[in-house]
């Protein structure tokens, strides 16, 4: 867990350490008080980038002089056998690249840091996984796929490589198709090899998020609802072949139709999309469903537990579906971070509960945060 955070220069929040150490951490404010920037704060600096913006300009501080943010963490509770304890130290300026170390030495890159703690994050715009494209359903299992396969992160980047020329290639006025086929041939390789590497992990996920579903939806919506994985290619022929066939419209095109980076983890509710079917606190609750199949799944995969952020928890969702939820949580080997609205709704549910001992819980006001009593 996230037993320590000190914060410098980052959003509104004050410069502050705050001594988190709970399995179940609650901030509670008004709206724009900072709590979103406290989340914001964790996750840039166990994944080395920002959910919300690509600019670090967006990131440091307005308040004052600060000319960077400056982010450290203690993590205890790492390894296998649970009882390791890492420090994690992040700074950024707007001019020079992210300085990251790992119990005072320099990381070998941010990828290195991501693996220490793995995170994820629920927020509103988290429907994007049900409402968007593909993308951002792929970002969310290759995460898994990363943290249970080592070589996946070189095999992905390897195969981004060969797709980027082979795009250069068929932007040119007349591509060279001797050329495109030898890039072929790599593709299809590495994407296969992706592909061999994505689809048991996807598998067991599946096969998770419908046990974690039952728990929250009634049979009723559990019929009628479809979860379905496309590794980005015919089930029928292998990705050279694909690749073979779709040359001619690929080059009219100007693009690759088929291949790893076209993979989907795909829900639908009665052959429609979810967003038809569901409300949206249904829909909530089934993004809840793949990110806790997620945390199982990389748990019983490499024994790491996991940080999960949830961002206005409460939104969308009754009183009795958040009972339920909760309950959920309490079953994962994983640190929750919340943030809410709701002093009264929150004590009442950690009392019901019985989660005090595992709560620790924050008021925010103008980016002070501070322990509340409970």
């Amino acid at each position: 867990m996230l037993q320590e955070l000190f914060i410098s220069g980052f959003r509104n929040l004050d410069v502050q350490t705050l001594q988190l150490d709970a399995n179940f951490v609650v901030l509670l404010g008004s709206n724009a008080s900072g709590k979103t920037s406290f989340l914001e704060s964790i996750y840039t600096l166990l994944n080395g980038k920002s959910f919300r913006t690509s600019k670090t300009k967006n990131i440091i501080s307005n308040i004052g002089s600060y000319e960077e943010f400056v982010l450290r963490g203690v993590i205890c509770g790492v390894g296998r056998a649970g009882n390791g304890r890492r420090v994690i130290a992040l700074k950024k300026s707007i001019s020079d690249r992210y300085v990251a170390k790992i119990d005072g030495e320099h990381a070998a890159s941010i990828a290195e840091i991501a693996w220490v703690l793995p995170t994820q994050i629920v927020e509103p715009r988290s429907f994007n996984l049900l409402e968007g494209g593909a993308s951002s359903r792929r970002r969310l299992f290759d995460w898994l796929v990363f943290h249970v396969e080592h070589s996946f992160g070189d095999v992905w980047k390897r195969y981004t490589g060969v797709l980027k020329q082979r795009a250069a290639l068929l932007k040119q006025s007349r591509p060279d198709e001797q050329l495109i086929a030898v890039w072929d041939q790599q593709l299809a390789e590495l994407g296969e090899r992706i592909h061999c590497l994505r689809a048991p992990i996807i598998e067991r996920v599946i096969e998770t998020f419908w046990l974690r579903a039952s728990r929250l939806f009634g049979e009723e919506v559990l019929e009628r609802l479809q979860v379905s994985y496309s590794r980005g290619w015919s089930n029928s022929e292998s990705l050279f072949d694909s690749l073979i066939a779709s040359r001619g419209k690929d080059i009219k095109r100007r693009t690759t139709h088929y291949g790893a980076h076209r993979a989907d983890l795909k829900f639908s509710y009665d052959g429609l999309p979810v967003q038809e079917g569901l409300s949206r606190g249904q829909q909530k609750l089934l993004v809840l469903a793949l990110h806790l199949a997620q945390i199982e799944v990389l748990y019983g995969a490499t024994d790491k537990a996991c940080m999960l952020l949830l961002d206005d928890l409460a939104s969308e969702l009754d009183e009795a579906n958040l009972e339920v939820l909760l309950g959920q949580l309490q079953g994962l080997e994983t640190c929750v971070i919340a943030t809410g609205l709701d002093h009264s709704l929150y004590e009442r549910l950690i009392s019901k509960l019985d989660l005090s001992h595992k709560t620790r819980m924050f008021h925010v006001e103008h980016g002070k945060i501070t322990p509340l009593i409970h």
